[in-house]
């Protein structure tokens, strides 16, 4: 009965209906709604991260089928890829939102993106300074290390590497920094 009905469903929207891998439930994709693993599949997205940017407001509330099911369409997709693009270039997602926000205002935000990418560049710049500051400081520590022999096991000191010799002081070692509030 249920194949017959769904065969029904086939007929009457021209939609195919697959079957949705994590739960078994149908995603009808070609009439362009989807569930969230169906997005989350052809964006690359796993679901709670969808269903986080929609919590933190990045993506709005999805409408939601009779059984209460998230239902997207291809407007979704292409915000949710939006958003996936600008995290993967270390955008936060306070910027992302303000991003959207103008585009859904109306505006047009790319004065504010490239704002947003002559910042991410010139912190990136910063990062890759501090870790290369780290790397120089994690060999020089190396080469230090291969020339100290162990400490005895009653010794108070937790393992002299990593102390200043002269000071009997942990050595200062530079921490790269990143944006806060993510």
């Amino acid at each position: 009965m249920t194949f017959k009905l769904l065969e029904d469903v086939r007929w009457l929207t021209g939609a195919a209906l697959l079957p949705d891998s994590g739960n078994k439930e149908l995603v009808m994709i070609e009439g362009g709604l989807m569930r969230i693993g169906e997005l989350g599949r052809q964006v690359g997205v796993d679901p709670p991260t969808i269903r986080f940017y929609e919590s933190v407001g990045v993506l709005p509330q999805p409408e939601r089928t009779p059984a209460g099911y998230r239902s997207y369409g291809p407007a979704d997709a292409d915000r949710l890829r939006f958003v996936a693009l600008a995290r993967s270039l270390g955008l936060a997602l306070d910027d992302i939102r303000e991003t959207l926000g103008l585009r859904d205002r109306g505006e047009v935000p790319c004065a504010y993106v490239r704002d947003l990418l002559d910042r991410q560049s010139e912190s990136v710049e910063q990062r890759i300074g501090e870790l290369e500051r780290l790397a120089d400081e994690l060999r020089r520590l190396r080469r230090q290390a291969r020339t100290l022999p162990d400490i005895p096991a009653g010794d108070p000191c937790v393992c002299h590497i990593l102390e200043h010799p002269e000071q009997n002081k942990p050595i200062a070692v530079h921490r790269p920094t990143g944006r806060g509030g993510e």
